[in-house]
């Protein structure tokens, strides 16, 4: 397969550490956070030159996360000098600030509708509501940092240092279930199988899985890398990208348990985002290589912008297709992994 060969934008390079990125999902756009408080927006191509379009320092100490919102207006960030910040990309303004939004330093955010997610460094949850501004719910469940958040079903999945999965019933307003203690730090976390399945990273470079509603203690298991497994992201519902702290970017198929092959890497430098593009073709992943590198993923879906629609009753045709394509996708990565356009542009 050729598209995991065409050009890729160029990656960004920065003076220091970058903790968090997120693409636009309206615009060809990817911001990025930095250690020492940093937040720009870029303008990404293959064919120019990327161009830094925002640059501002709204914290004091890192940028721990941040997300665009669902228009793609406006830009949400989180640091670990506890405040909140939503900047106007319109105007390029901040536009809301909430200084003290923790008691400790936020290390997780997420954006679901109106809704905003953070996470604390003590194991703090917190809804807002991103009209208002007003906080919906806290939730003081865990003893350790909140690491990483996945929503589906109304229901909110807190992976946490503690080595416990937190899920909290946004409905009724409190905590659904607990998770025994792994006895490892648990990462980062991802829906998966249309919502069948929950798998989390760990410190100890383990996924672990839950199955939906049965949250009290993993039922699977799948010990596939050397080190932590920091940032997990669904490329459908059967694979994922995983960010290790050996500098890897993996590909790994879920139920059969699999490692696929690598996409890429950051040398030795661990990995603490990844994040997917709106049209799906890249990957996006940032490093304490202090850069932000794309990667072409336009393989993935090659099968499937080909593929009609299966008929009813034909089960066994289709996962012998599904079968064929991770293959395909695995012969791939073996061809062409590492690569990505090492021509840098400099913040």
């Amino acid at each position: 397969m050729e598209g995991a060969k065409e050009r890729t934008p160029s990656d960004l390079v920065f003076d220091t550490h970058v903790f968090a990125l997120d693409f636009s999902p309206q615009q060809d756009c990817i911001a990025s956070g930095q250690i020492d408080g940093n937040v720009t927006l870029w303008s990404y191509s293959s064919m120019v030159d990327n161009r830094q379009i925002l640059h501002l320092q709204p914290h004091k100490k890192a940028c721990r996360a941040l997300q665009f919102s669902h228009t793609g207006q406006h830009l949400f960030t989180a640091s670990t000098d506890s405040s909140i910040k939503e900047i106007d990309l319109n105007t390029g303004k901040i536009s809301w600030g909430q200084g003290k939004a923790h008691a400790s330093g936020i290390n997780a955010m997420a954006i679901h509708h109106n809704n905003i997610f953070t996470g604390d460094e003590d194991g703090a949850v917190k809804v807002w509501d991103a009209r208002t501004k007003r906080t919906i719910y806290t939730f003081v469940e865990n003893e350790d940092y909140i690491s990483d958040f996945a929503l589906h079903a109304n229901l909110l999945l807190c992976p946490s240092g503690d080595g416990t999965l937190s899920v909290f019933d946004l409905r009724k307003g409190k905590l659904d279930t607990m998770s025994q203690n792994l006895e490892d730090e648990l990462l980062s976390v991802a829906v998966m199988k249309n919502g069948a399945k929950v798998v989390c990273g760990s410190q100890g470079g383990i996924l672990n899985l839950f199955t939906w509603g049965n949250f009290g203690a993993s039922d699977d298991s799948f010990p596939g890398h050397p080190d932590s497994i920091d940032a997990i992201v669904p490329i459908n519902g059967d694979i994922i990208c995983t960010g290790s702290s050996d500098g890897l970017i993996r590909v790994v198929n879920i139920l059969p348990n699999q490692l696929l092959g690598v996409i890429g890497e950051h040398e030795d430098y661990p990995i603490e985002r990844l994040s997917i593009s709106r049209d799906k073709n890249l990957l996006a992943s940032c490093s304490h290589d202090n850069t932000v590198k794309f990667w072409n993923i336009t393989y993935f879906w090659e099968k499937d912008d080909d593929k009609e629609e299966e008929e009813e009753g034909e089960g066994e045709e289709e996962k012998e297709e599904k079968k064929v394509h991770m293959e395909e996708i695995e012969n791939t990565l073996k061809q062409t992994v590492p690569t990505n356009n090492t021509t840098t542009t400099k913040s």
